[in-house]
């Protein structure tokens, strides 16, 4: 995929997740024949639960959660702001359906370009040095970070504003965004002492790792090293930050209690401000339980 058609998809996945995750966060302000009666005992807006408007665009429905990590979720995803900082991941296990939510940016874009025309690993047995220069043209430096593959799994953890690293198995590698990079450890005794590093690519619709050599290698699928027998240690993942999650994956993270507590202080001003979209559209709903994803870029381009 060319950069341009990748940057056309991504500007219309963001746009698809803004009309959705706005329209996920609408709050309906009045009791309708399907909510629970209102009475002078019970004012509705002392629960701290919200009914919340399904998404007719995505065939997403959403049951009544809770107020502040709910509509933080949204608010970011909506807003475009960096959701992959929203979430503490260690301990998150990604599938593919998790990982199909993750969309590229324009770091990804660039290191996926450089890593599909980079041919500094002639000899194919010096992938360390063919990402090295791969991340380098992309603006990204890494030269510091050892002689072997393997290294390089500790220097990317310690660059939280280039790379996201999180937990999956191979499987999952088809489904995660050009521009991730991965690391394979080095196995126990003499099996693979350097490890391996690569940085997922797609050619002709199909994802492959590219470490600057000339053919192409298929994505592993286990830690086997081929024909050696030998075999791989951990694998690390590293996601660029700047890469965005979609908002369905937000709520699956939410669920999961993955959102950072200081993320709702964060967000404050960007949920007040959906919550005045929310009220204004709420004004027009009477008692319907849907709301346009139309309305609701209506309204948003009105408070931009």
């Amino acid at each position: 995929m060319t950069k341009q058609a990748t940057k056309r998809k991504i500007d219309e996945l963001r746009a698809k997740i803004k009309a959705a995750a706005l329209t996920a966060t609408v709050v309906l302000n009045m009791q309708t024949a399907k909510a629970q009666p209102n009475t002078p005992e019970q004012d509705p807006k002392q629960d701290n639960k919200e009914m919340i408007a399904p998404a007719p665009e995505n065939n997403i429905e959403f049951t009544p959660e809770e107020n502040l990590g709910i509509r933080a979720a949204a608010a970011a995803a909506a807003m475009g702001l960096n959701t992959m900082e929203m979430f503490d991941l260690k301990n998150v296990e990604w599938n593919a359906e998790m990982a199909s939510g993750i969309s590229g940016s324009e770091t990804s874009d660039r290191i996926a370009a450089k890593a599909a025309t980079n041919r500094t690993n002639k000899d194919e047995r010096h992938c360390l040095a063919g990402v090295k220069s791969i991340l380098r043209s992309s603006g990204i430096n890494i030269d510091n970070c050892g002689k072997h593959a393997y290294m390089a799994a500790a220097y990317l953890r310690n660059m939280p504003d280039k790379f996201t690293e999180i937990k999956c198995d191979y499987s999952v590698l088809p489904y995660l965004p050009e521009g991730t990079v991965v690391v394979q450890d080095h196995g126990k005794g003499k099996d693979a002492p350097s490890g391996h590093i690569f940085v997922i690519s797609e050619e002709r619709g199909k994802k492959v790792q590219r470490c600057g050599q000339s053919s192409q290698w298929s994505l592993p699928e286990n830690d086997s090293r081929g024909r050696s027998g030998q075999h791989y240690g951990k694998m690390s993942v590293f996601v660029p930050t700047s890469c965005m999650i979609d908002e369905r994956t937000c709520y699956i993270l939410y669920e999961k209690g993955c959102l950072n507590p200081d993320v709702a202080e964060i967000l404050a001003p960007r949920i007040a401000k959906l919550d005045k979209i929310d009220n204004e559209l709420s004004d027009n709903l009477h008692d319907t339980l849907q709301v346009t994803p139309q309305m609701i870029r209506t309204r948003l381009s009105n408070h931009q």
